[in-house]
């Protein structure tokens, strides 16, 4: 089981998602054969987040609560102690990401309550900035842009201290810090600010590409080809967004795939190409 959630990682990570997926299920089969509880819950975590990844996002809650229902358990909480609340921790993250999606904010807001204390008390310096930025990704969605760009602009400069300190993961700072610039393109975007949205969002964006991030490079790609429909430069937007299509195709991000085609077509509507 260990052996296959490892491949799964490694597969996750290459954003190669079905045999991800195949991996998981299998070490799920295998853990509950051998009525492991402990090894059936991190295997539905893992499914979890690949069903995330890939936007089918009512698998991923499923996944995600099943997973959850285990690590709230008593006999967890005895056995792992605090690990066991980390993971209750992440869990209630990655369901609040979930919920936000979906559109479902108040039960994302109270999923967010939860997961903070524990974070607050148990968890790592790179954890209280992810639920931090997760929150202000729910403030984006909300609309109160001005809360989540305060925000984002907080978790930037703890990701950019974290990056300067020698026992922190380099590439973990690195990389929270370009996932919360391209947040913060986002709402630039969403709140009309259009040229300060494109210059944040390239930034996240050639980060994403030299480290080979496809998943995110999917979503930036299509962020580029909005932000240009709304600059009235629709060359680039059907240029931006024909790569976003490739891109999110190879690797299943279905979220991006949709976005990419509906700024593709507001590009050749605008062009009067309306076939």
């Amino acid at each position: 089981v260990t052996v296959l959630l490892k491949m799964g990682r490694r597969y996750f990570q290459l954003s190669q998602y079905q045999r991800a997926t195949n991996a998981a299920l299998q070490a799920k089969d295998i853990a509950a054969t051998s009525d492991n509880l402990f090894l059936v819950a991190k295997a539905d975590n893992w499914l979890g987040n690949i069903y995330y990844h890939q936007g089918e996002l009512s698998e991923a809650l499923i996944s995600y609560n099943a997973s959850l229902s285990y690590f709230a358990t008593p006999n967890a909480l005895l056995s792992e102690n605090k690990n066991s609340l980390i993971h209750q921790a992440n869990l209630l993250n990655n369901i609040a990401l979930v919920q936000t999606l979906l559109g479902d904010h108040n039960s994302a807001l109270h999923n967010y309550q939860l997961a903070e204390p524990l974070y607050q008390e148990h968890g790592s310096h790179e954890d209280k900035a992810d639920v931090r930025f997760n929150i202000a990704v729910l403030h984006v969605h909300l609309k109160r842009f001005d809360i989540a760009i305060s925000m984002l602009k907080e978790v930037i400069t703890k990701y950019q201290t974290f990056r300067s300190q020698s026992h922190i993961n380099q590439k973990v700072a690195g990389l929270g810090i370009a996932r919360a610039t391209a947040a913060l393109g986002v709402a630039y975007k969403q709140s009309g600010q259009y040229e300060l949205a494109r210059d944040y969002i390239a930034t996240a964006l050639e980060y994403f590409q030299l480290n080979n991030h496809k998943h995110d490079m999917a979503s930036e790609l299509h962020n580029l080809a909005a932000i240009y429909n709304h600059l009235g430069d629709y060359e680039k937007a059907i240029n931006y967004g024909k790569s976003s299509v490739l891109l999110s195709k190879e690797v299943g991000h279905q979220k991006a795939y949709a976005g990419a085609l509906q700024a593709l077509a507001q590009a050749y509507f605008s062009q009067g190409n309306f076939p």
